[in-house]
């Protein structure tokens, strides 16, 4: 188990963090409260994590999107994305500018869903090209939806 330490004003912030948690295939639980409810700790198994993007009723599994890139078994193009400054926390925008990013090849996933191109991983690597001064930046996208369906479920 890995340790986590996260401020929250509701405890309900917590539960619904370990919920993504445990969705995605992670185990975690709380495992202390301070007396004003401010400060919750958590610890979760980072091991059986696999990273998702929850969109609505769809979950997206971009671990294994990846994977299929990678192993050549789904077909996807290369596309400049415009960047942009993240209008997060300051803790989000501390967090993407500590990567080490390589600019020169596609740094997140982007899908075509109901229309839409729709950005489910890369948010924060965006956002570090844009403080690096680049317009755009380049992210594997896939528009086929019996391809996006491989990836996907509805929960």
């Amino acid at each position: 188990m890995e340790n986590y330490i996260k401020t929250h004003e509701k405890l309900e912030t917590a539960k619904s963090h370990l919920d993504k948690i445990r969705l995605r295939g992670g185990t975690g639980f709380i495992t202390s409260i301070s007396k004003n409810k401010h400060v919750i700790n958590y610890s979760f198994d980072d091991k059986k994590r696999k990273e998702t993007y929850i969109f609505y009723d769809v979950v997206f599994d971009v671990s294994k999107a990846y994977k299929m890139i990678n192993s050549g078994l789904i077909i996807f193009q290369i596309k400049d994305t415009p960047t942009y400054e993240m209008k997060h926390a300051a803790v989000d925008k501390s967090y993407s500018e500590q990567m080490d990013v390589d600019f020169n090849r596609a740094q997140g996933l982007m899908i075509k869903y109901k229309g839409y191109d729709l950005l489910i991983d890369g948010s924060h690597r965006l956002n570090n090209a844009f403080r690096h001064g680049l317009k755009n930046m380049k992210v594997y996208y896939i528009d086929n939806p019996k391809t996006i369906g491989k990836f996907t479920k509805k929960i």
